[in-house]
């Protein structure tokens, strides 16, 4: 497992961070620095290799991404939109981005965007735009589920939601 950025600590309002942590199984140690300090981005992959997308930087929802080599981290091409609280399925030639807050408002969206190990590209929209969703599984066969932020749905039932995702809805 390889684990990036986030925020805490002290002083308020929680700085971000550019650290990153690998478990290889049997114990946690610290890994190459992710290129910027940010906090709410989405990740897949594996040990070896995986994905960093977008996140919330010093300034608001980013577009970087980047891959891990299982070693370190390269900057990639960017995802077609600034996200933060985004989610993320898949492998670092098969990967999917969907949901999140875009913008400065961070408003939240029910985007999708496909990766291919080169490019990204912007696919169907979710049934239910929402923020901090989990996902699972392939680009061609993923699920999402829970999450929050989407003014539609009440707030307890958010947590109800789920999706499935076969390549093309």
């Amino acid at each position: 497992a390889v684990v990036f950025g986030g925020a805490g600590g002290t002083p308020a309002p929680n700085p971000v961070s550019n650290a990153t942590e690998v478990y290889d199984g049997s114990s946690w140690t610290s890994g190459a620095t992710y290129p910027f300090s940010m906090r709410d981005a989405a990740g897949t992959g594996l040990l070896s290799s995986g994905l960093g997308i977008c996140g919330h930087g010093g300034s608001g929802p980013e577009v970087t991404c980047n891959e891990w080599t299982g070693s370190s981290w390269t900057g990639i091409p960017s995802n077609p939109t600034p996200l933060r609280s985004n989610s993320a399925l898949g492998i670092e030639t098969a990967a999917l981005n969907f949901g999140g807050g875009e913008g400065a408002g961070e408003t939240t969206v029910a985007k999708t965007q496909e990766y291919n190990g080169s490019s990204w590209t912007n696919s169907n929209a979710m049934n239910t735009g929402r923020k901090n969703c989990g996902g699972s599984g392939t680009e061609a066969a993923g699920v999402a589920g829970g999450g929050s932020g989407n003014p539609g749905v009440p707030e307890p039932n958010q947590g109800d939601l789920a999706e499935e995702y076969n390549g093309t809805c």
